[in-house]
């Protein structure tokens, strides 16, 4: 996962890693939790899965948490 393009790297694997890898990040620019209230993603299963994507565990942690598919990529994979 990469923030702002700055091609800082926190992480790879799947679903809980990412998760804790967002939340990790979070946390170290003193983001709490509850004032998130929005995830912009690429549309990939492992993101955006209703249970076990990144968004379903975050929903788990943040119930009005609101998911976005990034447009650039759904033009792209359209």
């Amino acid at each position: 996962m990469e923030h702002g393009g700055h091609g800082t790297n926190y992480g790879k694997g799947g679903e809980a890693s990412l998760e804790g890898s967002l939340v990790a990040y979070l946390d170290s620019i003193g983001i709490s939790l509850s004032k998130v209230s929005g995830i912009s993603t690429d549309g990939a299963a492992v993101m955006v899965g209703a249970t076990n994507g990144v968004v379903g565990r975050l929903r788990q942690r943040i119930p009005h948490v609101v998911s976005v598919h990034c447009i650039a990529h759904r033009f792209v994979h359209a």
